[in-house]
């Protein structure tokens, strides 16, 4: 039997797989370390406390501890760096044992959790990054299972809407059980929430709201981590989301997976308890229904608080595969940090965080041992380049050498390729840059992500196809395009989000665009009335988003606005959700008769032409 606390930091115990029993936290913490060949420091003395409160606020002693303890680094199994070991596993139908292998799931996920270096509040950076682990982690958990793969990109995308955000309040509730604090929420990464007076009423009434419904049943049940992978695979397949049938063409195979779920958890209970499996079952089953009221508290919650404004959030790419190639990319993408979003069947767009070529010729791999006719090349020079022919994307990493010497190669490959120009890529030397986009004439989309320092009308002098721009971040130079040839664009997109915004002139560039969206400063009332304005005037824009100082707009000076009701917009731009639009009225332009719905937010006005009236928004 192993000791009731971590001899580490006195939490509760997990495994003493490592050399000693000891808790997830200090397991991770340990395995990471030896991963990552650590060389911590301390502070101080070289005698910190390490207990739990405290574990994380010296690395140095933590470490060392852990050592006095008896972990043994030679236990620590590393994953593969460049591929599997063993082919990869099958996606779930109805295995054997289906918990024992989503449990491991859910413990890699852990794993891969940072945890802040000591107990702090949590920030809305912190806030951010959890959606994101949620989304992200959730994903991989649906992936599993080849119902959920089989759905249409929109139906997927529904149905993690939901999950996803299931899979952060069950994280989090069993994250909060070890905090007996009272007032309390923690998140994945360790930082907490806590009821004060310096959060507004309304996100004082949240934390209590989950720490009553959901924290506290973690801790009186102390549900254990096999229930929670049991209660993330029922809340999957349950048929709760907005689209009631979204499994139905599937039923068949939900019925049996979600049969063997609970035959499993039934077995698992009557092993470990005896004398009341029974009563825990159903339990378990009523425990659902507080989450899935704990996931509309977190929806009505991003509509009235600061700190869970999702629209300040980054975007939550989602990466959900092809049909065809979702079995094993999908379980190398696991082995690496790679996001990843198909834009159509022919375009992929990457991101990578770390260990970028391994990554690349994984996915590369990928395809080649599905048989897809795919060919790439890595060219002999210093930075990383990879030409992918049959999907025509083009991705930049590293440094500028070289970089002019391949451009004329890589023209002569792709066709409309896309460009993403990530932060740090290329240097100071702009000259290299210009020169290679002087070659790129049939370019069609430009991300450009971080401090990419390169002047924007560069861009824009030399790539004369393109139609969608997306611009996140600083720029070396004010964005002023006063005398640009190109004026006014008209492209599909433009996404500026830029720290020092746009003046009006500037903006009425970009009124002949279809789709455009401003932020970085807020715009005054007198600005947006005046690109509304331009907007009456004939402007071919079909989609607006502004960020204002406020929502006290007055447009009863206009006379092309009418107030409506029950808008519902149809398509907009896929960076912001629709639940918490505020003001609607209809506006009309002067000439054309064209009208559009004009939605009036806390921070936003938005403007589309594609829109319906007397219905009720699904999200409300």
């Amino acid at each position: 039997m192993f000791e009731e606390s971590c001899v580490i930091c006195g939490d509760q115990v997990k495994s003493s797989r490592l050399g000693c029993p000891a808790c997830l936290s200090c397991m991770i913490f340990f395995r990471r370390s030896v991963i990552k060949e650590a060389n911590y420091r301390c502070a101080k003395q070289m005698a910190c406390p390490v207990y739990y409160e405290f574990r994380s606020s010296c690395r140095h002693c933590r470490y060392q501890k852990c050592f006095q303890a008896g972990m043994r680094s030679d236990l620590v199994v590393t994953r593969d760096t460049v591929g599997p070991r063993s082919p990869p596993p099958a996606i779930l139908e109805v295995p054997e044992v289906l918990m024992e292998q989503l449990v491991a799931l859910q413990t890699r996920q852990l794993e891969d959790h940072e945890e802040v270096p000591e107990p702090r509040g949590a920030t809305v950076t912190d806030v951010n990054l959890m959606f994101k682990w949620s989304f992200k982690d959730s994903v991989e958990w649906a992936s599993q299972f080849e119902p959920f793969l089989r759905l249409s990109n929109e139906e997927q995308k529904c149905v993690i809407s939901e999950f996803g955000v299931g899979f952060l309040v069950v994280d989090q509730g069993f994250r909060s059980a070890r905090d007996w604090r009272k007032g309390t929420w923690t998140l994945q990464n360790g930082s907490f929430l806590e009821a004060s007076e310096n959060l507004e009423l309304v996100e004082q009434d949240f934390i209590i709201y989950l720490e009553n419904s959901i924290k506290r049943q973690f801790q009186i049940m102390q549900i254990d981590e096999f229930e929670i992978a049991v209660l993330k695979t029922l809340m999957l397949f349950s048929n709760s989301f907005p689209k009631q049938n979204i499994f139905s063409e599937y039923q068949e195979k939900i019925d049996k997976l979600r049969n063997k779920c609970l035959t499993e958890l039934m077995t698992y209970l009557s092993s470990k308890y005896p004398t009341s499996h029974d009563t825990r079952f159903g339990k378990l089953l009523l425990f659902i229904g507080d989450i899935r009221s704990a996931v509309k508290a977190v929806y009505n919650q991003t509509k009235v608080s600061a700190l869970f404004d999702i629209s300040k959030f980054d975007k939550f790419p989602l990466f959900i595969l092809s049909k065809r190639a979702a079995r094993l990319v999908q379980y190398h993408l696991n082995k690496q940090k790679v996001f990843l979003t198909f834009i159509d069947n022919k375009q992929i767009r990457l991101h990578m965080d770390e260990e970028l070529e391994d990554a690349v010729y994984l996915f590369i791999r990928s395809f080649e041992e599905l048989g897809e006719e795919f060919t790439y090349k890595k060219l002999p020079t210093y930075n990383i380049y990879y030409q992918i022919e049959s999907l025509k994307v083009f991705l930049i990493l590293g440094g500028q050498k070289e970089l002019q010497d391949t451009s004329e190669y890589f023209l002569n490959v792709l066709n409309n390729p896309i460009i993403c120009l990530k932060s740090g890529c290329y240097g100071r030397n702009a000259k290299e840059m210009v020169n290679f986009l002087k070659s790129w004439k049939d370019v069609t989309s430009i991300e450009i992500i971080g401090e990419v320092e390169i002047p924007l009308k560069y861009i824009m002098n030399n790539c004369r196809g393109v139609k969608n721009l997306i611009v996140e971040g600083h720029t070396e130079q004010p964005f002023d395009y006063r005398n640009h040839s190109q004026m006014p664009f008209s492209w599909e997109t433009a996404f500026l989000s830029l720290p020092t915004g746009l003046t009006f002139d500037t903006i009425k560039m970009f009124m002949n665009c279809k789709r455009l969206r401003l932020e970085g400063r807020s715009y005054s009332q007198e600005e947006v009335r005046r690109i509304l304005d331009a907007w009456v005037d004939g402007s071919p824009l079909k989609h607006l988003d502004i960020e204002i100082h406020n929502a006290s707009i007055n447009l009863l000076g206009m006379d092309e606005v009418e107030k409506v009701h029950n808008v519902k917009v149809k398509a907009f731009f896929e960076f912001r959700p629709l639940w918490f639009f505020h003001t609607a009225y209809l506006i009309e332009q002067k000439t054309s008769g064209t009208k559009a719905v004009l939605i009036i937010e806390r921070k936003y006005v938005l403007l589309s032409t594609e829109y319906q009236v007397g219905v009720e928004n699904e999200y409300q």
